[in-house]
């Protein structure tokens, strides 16, 4: 406190603690006490902020992950922690000051910088690590696979190009994920809510003709070589539900005059370019009339520049 500062009047201290003028019943203070900020850039705990910010930002740029963070560098001191002291006197300081500080703003900052201080660099006597991600990669896959491919499974039909217009039976306000037929239950007469779920479906023009192609992204290690039992391959289930994706769509696909149909599985590759890995079949389908399911191993690195640069892939390079 100060008297007659710039900052904000105390009016408690100054009415009970100054010299009031009365003047026509109204009281006249010639002298306020007001409250006073100092700023102390000489303070430990600033200065320790100081440094390790500066020190925080330095490691998030070595790393390379200011940008990712979409974070800007900051660097505040010169000064390095060991300027401050032992790390063990350093902590000391910071609970004592936590004891003594009831600000929780500050409160928060201390014990964030306590933790920080208590825990980098001690990777050497850790006996194991944590690693954060996901375990169902699979699904990372099948998004961006349907990103890049132009998905067309949930698009209404009115707006999906077709080669002929879109018969009168079909409702423009459907999807394509609502023509396949969903299990009916005759003792309670109804249909269950699941039925199959494609992948993707893209509708590809190849100069006037147009390509009905149901795409199954899997995220596998297989082994598919001449003369050598295959290895890590997609199981029996996901042979026999391609074939069946195709057979709940043959009926809208004859209708609309499709030149062809395509089934493929697209699985991934650390490889730079697009390998014909050639197909999978069972007789008993293909003596339907339904399509053999071709394998194509696509270039991870490849799929993932489009799909974080949103472009859609030229359908052509798998060579279906």
């Amino acid at each position: 406190m100060e008297s007659n500062g710039s900052g904000e009047i105390l009016w408690d201290k100054t009415i009970n603690e100054t010299f009031t003028m009365i003047s026509g019943n109204r009281p006249y203070y010639v002298e306020f006490q007001t409250k006073k900020r100092v700023m102390d850039d000489c303070d430990y705990f600033k200065r320790l902020h100081e440094c390790i910010l500066t020190r925080a930002s330095k490691e998030l740029q070595d790393a390379e992950l200011l940008d990712l963070f979409e974070l800007t560098a900051v660097d505040l001191t010169d000064e390095d922690l060991d300027d401050f002291g032992e790390k063990d006197d350093i902590l000391y300081r910071i609970e004592k000051e936590l004891n003594s500080q009831f600000n929780t703003r500050k409160q928060m900052v201390l014990k964030t910088m306590h933790a920080y201080l208590a825990h980098s660099g001690h990777l050497y006597d850790t006996d194991c690590f944590s690693l954060f991600g996901t375990n169902s990669f699979h699904l990372v896959w099948e998004k961006v696979c349907a990103d890049i491919m132009d998905n067309q499974l949930d698009v209404l039909l009115g707006a999906i190009p077709l080669p002929v217009p879109l018969k009168p039976e079909y409702d423009r306000k459907q999807k394509l994920i609502d023509l396949i037929e969903k299990p009916l239950w005759t003792a309670s007469g109804k249909t269950a809510k699941n039925t199959l779920i494609p992948d993707l479906i893209t509708i590809a023009k190849a100069g006037h003709e147009y390509q009905f192609i149901i795409f199954d992204a899997k995220y596998y290690n297989a082994q598919l070589e001449f003369g050598v039992s295959p290895k890590g391959q997609p199981g029996i289930e996901s042979i026999t539900k391609q074939y069946l994706y195709q057979l709940s769509y043959q009926k809208f696909i004859e209708e609309h005059e499709f030149a062809s149909v395509k089934n493929c599985f697209l699985m991934p590759t650390e490889n730079p370019a697009v390998e014909v890995r050639g197909e999978v079949s069972m007789r008993m389908f293909h003596e339907l009339g339904l399509q053999n399911i071709q394998v194509r191993f696509l270039p991870a690195a490849m799929a993932y520049e489009y799909y974080l640069s949103g472009r859609k892939m030229d359908i052509g390079i798998l060579e279906l």
